[in-house]
C-alpha cells in the first residue's frame, strides 16, 4: 500500500499479514534493518498471529553477513516454504 510506512512500522505490516505465513529474515551486519529491529517487529506482530492461532506461521531467521539475499538465506526460504 503506497504511503503505509508513514503510518506503520514493520511489526504493524507483519501483523496485517496474519494469519498467512511470514518468514522474517535478518542479517547480523545489516545497518538498515538490525537484529534488534527485526526482533522487535516479530514481537509486535506476534499477538495478531496468536489471536488467529497462527503463531507457528510467523518464523524468524537470522544470518551472518550484511543486507543481502545470499545462498543460505535462499536455502532457508525454500526449506521454510516446503514445511508449510
Amino acid at each position: 500500500m503506497p504511503g503505509l510506512a508513514r503510518f506503520a512500522d514493520m511489526g504493524d505490516v507483519l501483523a496485517l499479514i496474519a494469519p498467512r505465513p511470514s518468514l522474517l529474515m535478518a542479517a547480523r551486519a545489516d545497518p538498515s534493518f538490525t537484529l534488534t529491529g527485526a526482533r522487535e517487529s516479530l514481537e509486535e506482530a506476534l499477538p495478531a498471529y496468536r489471536t488467529l492461532e497462527a503463531e507457528k506461521l510467523l518464523a524468524p531467521a537470522e544470518f551472518d553477513g550484511p543486507h543481502d539475499y545470499h545462498q543460505p538465506m535462499r536455502e532457508a526460504t525454500v526449506g521454510w516454504q516446503e514445511h508449510l
